[in-house]
């Protein structure tokens, strides 16, 4: 890893991950940090959309989308996340 870190080309995408969690998992996670029950429950997007502020809702059920159906690396076969 350093030597793809010191001499990869400048323009160069990195991506680096020990392992990936579900969503359920990250909110049980974060809950335990904060003292709390964290859960995961998926809504539709035009909930999202119209809980928060324009754009912003949109923007972040459409990220939501793209990843439950690409991958968080919207599947490049290069990618580093692929596991070997």
């Amino acid at each position: 890893m350093r030597a793809l870190v010191l001499h990869a080309p400048a323009d160069t995408n990195l991506l680096g991950v020990s392992d990936f969690l579900t969503a359920s998992e990250w909110a049980q996670i974060l809950g335990s940090i904060n003292g709390v029950q964290g859960h995961f429950e998926p809504i539709p997007p035009k909930v999202a959309e119209d809980a928060m502020p324009p754009g912003l809702g949109r923007e972040l059920a459409e990220t939501c989308l793209y990843q439950s159906e690409f991958g968080y690396d919207g599947g490049d076969p290069i990618s580093c996340c692929r596991r070997m």
